[in-house]
């Protein structure tokens, strides 16, 4: 059961990400104005990330656990990564630090921004779709909390602020080396962070990809998760950059 149970969600997880990546290549080939091509590359990107994250989690409660959970995250991130890592960042505390550093204006980051949102939000309509169609017996009422945060909020809070901190910081880290590798890189502290802050957490340091995840929750208990979920992953951003580029280089002229 469970073996069935896990095929079907890495099919469901694989035809997404194959049709995502189609969508990308038709995005580049025929539109042409930059704006709206920027937008749709990033809508696509964080569409694709949200909606494999959204499959995948169920295995969290498959034996063996969590190692098969992390193993297909693990997998799922090294290839998304390499696939948009280029063009999209998926996250808009990502976009944020790119913004804070002057690597986008302010217009662009916006409109990455709205773009990541409404892909999120897409692909929340994609998991109501998948649920109505009793594809697995896996899937939950996307409409119930899943209630994500297991521990205080002060704790919570500081989790996705590390998390978000610490996947920053690799990911400006890794920017000179090779695609291969630095996708490898990056979905080793994805998952690395998912382990360590998961039971607390979820460790999603995104706040398209928790607005996605837990839309239902936001409802609920709106201003707790507003705080966990999107102001302590963009503190977080604003720690990195003020780490990043005023911080260290004053510690390197000083050795």
């Amino acid at each position: 059961m469970d073996m069935d149970s896990t095929m079907s969600l890495v099919f469901i997880q694989g035809i997404t990400t194959l049709v995502a990546t189609e969508a990308r290549i038709m995005t580049r080939n025929m539109v042409s104005p930059p704006s709206a091509r920027l937008f749709l590359l990033e809508m696509l990107a964080t569409f694709q990330l949200c909606t494999c994250f959204m499959v995948l989690h169920p295995m969290a409660d498959i034996d063996p656990k969590p190692q098969l959970y992390l193993a297909h995250i693990y997998s799922f991130m090294a290839v998304h990564f390499y696939l948009t890592l280029n063009e999209s960042t998926s996250n808009p505390a990502s976009t944020l630090v790119c913004i804070i550093r002057k690597g986008d204006s302010m217009q662009i980051g916006l409109l990455k921004i709205a773009a990541q949102f409404l892909g999120a939000f897409l692909a929340r309509i994609y998991q109501n779709f998948l649920w109505s169609m009793r594809i697995s017996s896996l899937f939950t009422d996307p409409v119930v909390c899943g209630n994500p945060l297991q521990t205080g909020l002060l704790k919570a809070f500081l989790t996705e602020l590390i998390s978000s901190i610490t996947f920053q910081l690799s990911l400006l880290e890794s920017q000179m080396q090779e695609l291969r590798i630095r996708a490898n890189v990056l979905s080793l502290a994805t998952t690395s962070l998912i382990y360590a802050g998961g039971h607390l957490t979820g460790a999603i340091f995104n706040p398209a990809l928790a607005f996605s995840m837990h839309l239902s929750c936001f409802s609920e208990k709106f201003w707790n998760y507003i705080l966990v979920y999107w102001i302590a992953p963009c503190i977080g951003s604003v720690l990195v950059v003020i780490a990043w580029d005023e911080v260290l280089p004053l510690l390197r002229r000083e050795m």
